[in-house]
Order: C-alpha cells, then structure tokens, then sequence
C-alpha cells in the first residue's frame, strides 16, 4: 500500500490559481493523498469555487481574519493525517503527471 501523501495549499484572494494548483495535484498518477486547502481569510470568492469545483476531493480551511502563511501552514498541519507532507502555494503547480 502506498503511504498517504498531505498536500498543504496556502492561498489568499487567488482564486484561479489555487484552482489550477489543486487541478495540478488531483491530475497526478498517485493516488493516495489527501488535498488541505488553507484560505487565509480570502475575499475574492475561493471557498465557493473550490467547494463548486472540488468538493469532497479536498479539505477547506479558512482562517477567520489574515494571520499570515506561517500560522495557515501550521494550521493545515495540525489537519494533516499523512505519512509524507507536500507544501504548496497557490501558485505552485505540478507539471507533469506522476
């Protein structure tokens, strides 16, 4: 069995590009992850596009005011059940496939 894989995506008020992060994560051949997308409290609609888009295909945080990417990292690493940890941004993408 393969280990479970946590990708962590910190994203603030960019919401087409976590969209194509999260798309590039869920495009690859392995398929033990899970996908924490942490919102340091964005106004540009991200929650309601991710949750359209992607559903239960990820986990969604959303931080009540902006505190900054250190503390949503952490935040998403307390959610985190994964053996391996993968820290995107939100305009990070994967590739290539695999």
């Amino acid at each position: 069995m393969q280990p479970l894989v946590s990708f962590l995506v910190a994203t603030y008020n960019r919401v087409g590009l976590v969209q194509q992060c999260v798309r590039s994560i869920l495009e690859q051949t392995y398929e033990n992850i899970e996908i924490i997308v942490i919102d340091d409290a964005s106004t540009d609609g991200t929650e309601s596009l991710l949750r359209n888009e992607f559903g239960e295909k990820i986990k969604y945080l959303c931080n009540s005011i902006n505190r900054g990417v250190a503390y949503s990292r952490n935040l998403a690493l307390d959610y985190a059940r994964g053996e391996y940890i993968g820290l995107l941004d939100s305009d990070d993408l994967f590739l290539d496939k695999g």
